[in-house]
């Protein structure tokens, strides 16, 4: 058992052991979503809304918008990230750098999903207003 523990901290990064799991549950839960309007239903009513705000209070005070700075900025961003990682692999190993990467991608996936995403599962504004 300390041998794994020894290869899995020499292998993945702190933060990782954290994020990783998390998108996992945000994962499941998007799958539930997909299933079930009322699982949508509840997690933008409860979840969701505290995940927008605390979003909005953190990028609120920058004049514009983020998701289209990196959109417009990937061009820029992305070899940036490559030539980070090669760097970063030569000094702590290949695999860790790469857990590390998919750690962000992870963590942008759960942080859009669990605020957004799953949003677009709800049931219809129609029937919610009584529309039909």
């Amino acid at each position: 058992m300390k041998n794994l523990c020894k290869k899995i901290n020499k292998y993945v990064p702190v933060a990782s052991m954290v994020i990783i799991p998390v998108g996992l549950i945000v994962a499941i839960v998007n799958i539930a979503a997909i299933k079930s309007s009322r699982v949508a239903d509840f997690w933008n009513d409860n979840i969701a809304s505290v995940i927008r705000k605390v979003l909005a209070w953190l990028t609120g005070w920058i004049p514009f918008s983020i998701a289209e700075f990196l959109l417009f900025g990937a061009v820029v961003i992305i070899p940036i990230i490559v030539v980070a990682v090669i760097r970063y692999s030569e000094r702590k190993g290949f695999v860790k750098a790469l857990v590390g990467l998919l750690s962000v991608f992870v963590l942008l996936y759960a942080v859009f999903a669990a605020g957004l995403g799953i949003g677009y599962r709800t049931t219809k504004l129609d029937e919610r207003m009584d529309l039909v």
